[in-house]
């Protein structure tokens, strides 16, 4: 008769290189949430400027001073701070009506392929943003209202979506090494750890 303490404990499976990747999205998720949560002020204080302005109007006669550009590059800079967070979550809209009828291997390369073309279009939109930025320098170009320039405005973009290209270089490196793994190991149960009695 054995007993279960005389079968040895299981090591856990570790995949060479994975500690890395832990690592490193470790570093993503406390970033993007840093930044996330500043998106999350900001539009709180959208939300408290419009209703403060609202009642001002009310009572007075007068809303602030400027809420359309207020609202406009507030809930901007919310979404950019925002971006990088709900990517590295994949939180965006998907559709899976097709891909998901294609075998593992085949839904595996298609998410590399889609991933190279988002890094795509969103490094060509950090670049285009640069170069905006640059131009608004030179012409000195600032908002109606209350004279921001838009150097800062095509800065504060072209970072949110800078750390967002980021986020999808480290999406892509782990959605190509996925393509080369196969099925994870079954979790091992407790029951599988102790022998029946004979």
């Amino acid at each position: 008769m054995l007993s279960a303490a005389a079968v040895p404990p299981q090591k856990p499976i570790r995949r060479k290189g994975g500690g890395s990747v832990q690592t490193f999205r470790k570093i993503l998720d406390k970033v993007t949430m840093f930044f996330v949560r500043i998106s999350g002020v900001a539009l709180a204080i959208v939300a408290l400027l419009v209703i403060v302005s609202v009642i001002k109007r009310a009572i007075f006669g007068a809303p602030i001073k400027g809420m359309v550009e207020l609202v406009q590059y507030g809930v901007m800079f919310a979404i950019v701070m925002a971006l990088s967070r709900t990517t590295l979550n994949g939180a965006h809209t998907r559709v899976t009506m097709f891909t998901q009828s294609l075998p593992d291997k085949g839904q595996k390369v298609l998410d590399f392929i889609i991933k190279l073309l988002s890094l795509a279009m969103f490094c060509l939109l950090c670049y285009r943003l640069v170069l905006e930025m640059n131009g608004a320098a030179a012409s000195r170009q600032v908002t109606e209202i209350f004279k921001i320039p838009f150097r800062v405005i095509y800065g504060i973009l072209a970072f949110g979506v800078a750390l967002n290209v980021i986020v999808v270089i480290f999406q892509s490196i782990c959605s190509f090494m996925n393509i080369f793994k196969g099925p994870a190991p079954p979790a091992s149960s407790g029951a599988d750890e102790r022998t029946e009695e004979s």
